[in-house]
């Protein structure tokens, strides 16, 4: 809009706001006007009722004062700008909103997703250990003593002045013994008979029966 378009609506408006003054001032009625009864020095008679004089209301309607009242004096230009003003925050706003907006909506698209780690497995309990077996026993004094008196071979007797005697052979050793002699410390002859010669060990009591050999024979 040029100046001079802006110079005419200013007039225009002008000239309509003098036009309503003047219709307002020229259109209101005036006043109506009652001749007084009442001259001075007189009295008024008793049982008489004043005459009532109507008067006609001269208060004025109290209208509300217009709302949004625009200044119609003010420069064009300056309403114009404070408009563009208004427009140009409005618009800012908006633009900073919606960037806001993205950059947040960015921001959570680059976070990773938070890692769930699995709760580690319990450790496996350990095995049971082996049982180890029983050392193996060796021999007892009283197998021991019933192998070594097994060793002893009978192989004949005398009988010389009524006492029988006997030959025991043990490895590439021979022993002449009688009834209750001891060969090698530990083995006692219990009994001589002319089919069996009788052992005893004197460590742990075992006892062994020595059968004859055959092909041998006693001797008188």
């Amino acid at each position: 809009m040029t100046d001079r378009m802006k110079a005419a609506v200013l007039a225009a408006l002008l000239l309509a706001w003098i036009v309503l003054v003047l219709s307002y001032v020229v259109m209101e009625p005036e006043p109506q006007r009652v001749p007084l009864t009442y001259k001075t020095g007189t009295v008024p008679k008793q049982g008489r009722k004043p005459s009532a004089v109507k008067r006609p209301l001269l208060v004025k309607a109290v209208q509300p004062p217009p709302q949004n009242i625009k200044n119609i004096f003010a420069p064009l230009d300056r309403a114009e700008g404070a408009k563009e003003r208004s427009e140009t925050t409005e618009a800012a706003a908006a633009a900073a909103a919606a960037a806001a907006e993205a950059r947040r909506a960015k921001r959570l698209a680059k976070t990773p997703p938070p890692v769930v780690q699995a709760a580690a497995p319990a450790p496996a309990p350990p095995p049971p250990l082996p049982v180890a077996p029983p050392p193996p026993q060796g021999p007892t004094a009283a197998q021991k003593a019933g192998v070594e008196l097994g060793e002893y071979r009978f192989l004949g007797y005398v009988v010389k002045r009524g006492e029988s005697m006997a030959f025991l052979e043990k490895g590439h050793e021979i022993y002449i013994v009688k009834t209750g002699d001891v060969v090698n410390r530990a083995v006692q002859v219990k009994a001589i008979d002319p089919g069996f010669v009788k052992l005893v060990d004197a460590r742990t009591a075992v006892e062994a029966t020595i059968p004859l050999t055959k092909g041998t024979a006693g001797a008188s």
